[in-house]
């Protein structure tokens, strides 16, 4: 019922409250928009699970870390700064 609500509100509404637009126009800039979101979050989580940065230390023979938790995240963790600002603002946004 959701994905019905989620289509009504953003092919629908836009559809009929905008007749001088053509509804192929709408649909075009709705999948326009849902590959450029869904391609910008496929970058983000790619650099953030795939690169081969990140340290995952072994535990001891006890079965127990080294460190605690928030030392073991800040090693098996990206850190993520790009230089151009505008990947700053796009991945500070989402």
């Amino acid at each position: 019922m959701w994905k019905v609500g989620y289509y009504v509100y953003l092919l629908v509404l836009p559809m009929l409250l905008t007749p001088p637009v053509s509804p192929w126009f709408t649909l075009i800039c709705f999948l326009t928009a849902c590959c450029v979101h869904s391609f910008l979050l496929g970058m983000i989580f790619q650099t953030a699970h795939v690169m081969p940065s990140p340290d995952f230390p072994k535990p001891g023979e006890s079965g127990n870390l080294e460190n605690n938790w928030a030392v073991h995240r800040l090693y098996a963790t990206n850190a993520l700064r790009p230089e151009p600002p505008i990947f700053t603002l796009v991945l500070s946004v989402v």
